[in-house]
C-alpha cells in the first residue's frame, strides 16, 4: 500500500485541484493542503486522485465515487457521505467526525 505520494502509481500525472462541484468528474488531480469549506460534491466522481492535508468541512459528497484514491492526513467533519461508493481507496492518518456515511460502501 502505498503511504507517500510518490509511492502512487498515477503520482507524475497529478495536477493541481480547484474548485469541486456537483456531478463533476476530477481525474488524476491533487487536493494538498486544501480546506473545502461547505463543498456541493453530491454525484460527483473522483478518479485516480490524491488528498493530502486536506480537511473536508461540512457540506455534501453523497452517491459520490472515489476509484483508486489516497487520502493522507485528511480531516473530513460534519459532511454528508452517505451513500457513496469507495473503491482501491486508501486512507492514512485521516480523522472523521460527524460524518453521515449510511449506505456507503
Amino acid at each position: 500500500m502505498p503511504r507517500e505520494l510518490s509511492d502512487l502509481p498515477f503520482a507524475n500525472l497529478l495536477e493541481p485541484a480547484g474548485p469541486i462541484g456537483v456531478e463533476g468528474e476530477y481525474d488524476c488531480l491533487l487536493f494538498d493542503d486544501t480546506v473545502l469549506a461547505d463543498p456541493d460534491a453530491r454525484h460527483t466522481v473522483f478518479d485516480q486522485c490524491a488528498f493530502r492535508s486536506a480537511h473536508l468541512d461540512g457540506g455534501s459528497a453523497r452517491g459520490a465515487r472515489f476509484s483508486e484514491v489516497w487520502l493522507h492526513g485528511v480531516r473530513i467533519t460534519g459532511t454528508d457521505t452517505a451513500d457513496t461508493v469507495w473503491t482501491d481507496t486508501e486512507i492514512v492518518e485521516g480523522a472523521w467526525s460527524g460524518v453521515e456515511a449510511s449506505g456507503a460502501e
